[in-house]
Order: structure tokens, then C-alpha cells, then sequence
């Protein structure tokens, strides 16, 4: 489907309402605070160190939308890598940040001369969302990709919502779930509605893209302190979560593994 985003809106007005800027030593630490931590499970958040990293490692790729009083309302984070084009060769969520999400910095996996851009991270603080934020990050995603001269963006893409239709649904599986649309022919989800729009092309599913390893101690903190009433036990030792993946325990050890969707977005 073509970018349909440009059709509806005048994104080079929009821009104007917000200052767009990469993430600094001034601003990291609200975004942190306000989109980051709030708005990912504790498992799936970057750190706030890991986040000063990656602002290091590759400045231009970590952007934030900001409200004219500097409130940082959605933000991006970009890693550069290389990659032949080719299907099979795509990398997981974890193998283009180098290490688990918690310790992702980007220091070993970022290429200065990569031809591809990865969206590792797209977050709209929830008060925001419909804003097209989402969208003029996209954009400026898109803008950077031509200056960088890069020949691909692409992204391990979270579809959030099948965390909460698992819960309300006979589970239909992730790729099926990936696959079914409305009545107007966009998908049920609505990060992927989002994409499509702004031009994405799926490519494959990865399973076990993103995985989480915690000590079973910890992992039964967050079952008591995070997304309560979510958590089920399918069978002896798989717990679904409200997220995405599902937790499995292994003697002392729990671990979680996500799917994910990839994507190729346009830009040229």
C-alpha cells in the first residue's frame, strides 16, 4: 500500500507545532522518565545509561518530539548496520542492539559506513497518541536515510496490541495475528494500521527475535508488581504476560521471547 500518511496531513506544518532534535544530555533523562520507563514493561525498557550510550554511539539516529516547553512527547532510536537485502539474512531485535534490552547500547553492533537504517524503538507517550507523532518521526527517519545516503530503513516491528487480543481471544498465533485485517483492508492492529500507512512492506516474521533472561526470583516480582490480571499459566511453566511473548520457566531461570514482524519502509 502507498504511503498514504502525506494524503491526510501536512506534516511540514505539523513539524512546526513541536521541536524535533536528537536526544541530549539535557533531555535524556525526561525521556527516560516520562516515555521510556512508564510505557515499556519493566523487562522491555531500556536503561537510562544504555540510553546515554546509544546517544553517543550514533547521535543523529535517537530523536525526540518535543512540546515548545521541552515536555519530550514521542521519541525514536535508530541503530546503522549492514545488510545484503536479503530476507534470510535478517538479523533479531537482539542481535542488531548487541546484547539484552536492559544492557542495549549499540556499541558493538553499530556500523559508521552501515547501508541500513534499524528502528530498534518507537514510543508516543499514551496522552499523545493520534497526534501523527509517530508518523513525523517516520518521516524524519526517512529524511536522515537520505542524508546518511543509506539504501534501507528497516525494523523488527512490535505489533503491541496482540498482548492485549490474546487476552480477550482465542490466540490465533503471532503471524496469523499479523495477517488479519479490517473491513477497509488495513490490519486489526493498530501499530501496524500506523506502518502501513507510512509505507511499510512486510517482510517475515522472526520468532524469538527479542529474549529476556531473569532469575526466577525476579520474575516472580514482576508477576506481582506489573500488568496484574494479566498473567496466565497456559501450561505447567508458560505464563502469558500481557505483552507480546510469553514467559518460560527453567529451574531457576525465566525467560521471555517476543516475536517480531519485520519491515522494509520506502524513503526514496
Amino acid at each position: 500500500m502507498a504511503n498514504t500518511v502525506s494524503k491526510i496531513i501536512d506534516l511540514p506544518s505539523l513539524k512546526k507545532n513541536y521541536n524535533i532534535c536528537p536526544w541530549n544530555k539535557q533531555n535524556i533523562h525526561a525521556i527516560y522518565t516520562y516515555l521510556e520507563k512508564p510505557h515499556w514493561a519493566p523487562w522491555l525498557s531500556f536503561s537510562e545509561k544504555g540510553m546515554k550510550d546509544m546517544s553517543l554511539v550514533f547521535p543523529e539516529g535517537q530523536l525526540v518530539v518535543e512540546d515548545k516547553k521541552g515536555l519530550p512527547l514521542a521519541y525514536a532510536s535508530v541503530n546503522r548496520v549492514r545488510w545484503d537485502d536479503t530476507v534470510d539474512t535478517l538479523p533479531t531485535w537482539d542481535e542488531i542492539a548487541g546484547d539484552q534490552v536492559e544492557q542495549a547500547s549499540y556499541k558493538n553492533t553499530y556500523i559508521s559506513k552501515g547501508n541500513t537504517l534499524v528502528i530498534m524503538c518507537l514510543t508516543v507517550h499514551s496522552m499523545h497518541q493520534g497526534k501523527y507523532l509517530s508518523a513525523i518521526l517516520i518521516d524524519e527517519i526517512k529524511i536522515l536515510a537520505r542524508k546518511l545516503k543509506v539504501k534501507h530503513i528497516i525494523s523488527p516491528f512490535r505489533p503491541s496490541a496482540y498482548g492485549l487480543y490474546k487476552q480477550k481471544h482465542n490466540d490465533p498465533g503471532f503471524k496469523e495475528y499479523c495477517r488479519m485485517i479490517r473491513e477497509d483492508g488495513l490490519p486489526i492492529d493498530t501499530w501496524l494500521r500506523i506502518l502501513i500507512r507510512n509505507g511499510m512492506k512486510p517482510l517475515v516474521v522472526r520468532d524469538n527475535s527479542l529474549v529476556v533472561e531473569v532469575s526466577k526470583a525476579k520474575f516472580k516480582k514482576f508477576r506481582s508488581s506489573y500488568n496484574q490480571g494479566c498473567w496466565k499459566e497456559l501450561s505447567p511453566n508458560i505464563w502469558e504476560c500481557g505483552e507480546v511473548g510469553q514467559w518460560l520457566i527453567r529451574g531457576k531461570k525465566a525467560v521471555y521471547k517476543e516475536p517480531e514482524l519485520f519491515g522494509k519502509i520506502p524513503f526514496y
